[in-house]
């Protein structure tokens, strides 16, 4: 069900502390730089969603281009 798999997408953004920093660990992703970047793309995707709301569909592929 790809709505399911989206409700669950954006579940896991809102659950982004930034001040943690303490995000989901992508598989070998040790290197603190990528860590940093990719922190940076995930709060990137929740602004672009909740910006785009409105415009879900599209939106939602844009995000699960960004995160994936």
């Amino acid at each position: 069900n790809a709505m399911a798999g989206v409700t669950e997408g954006i579940r896991e953004l809102y659950s982004i502390d930034p001040l943690k920093k303490a995000t989901f660990m992508w598989p070998g992703s040790e290197d603190p730089r990528f860590n940093q970047l990719f922190i940076k793309l995930r709060q990137t995707a929740l602004i672009t969603s909740l910006r785009k709301i409105n415009n879900s569909r599209s939106n939602f592929q844009h995000v699960k281009k960004v995160i994936s």
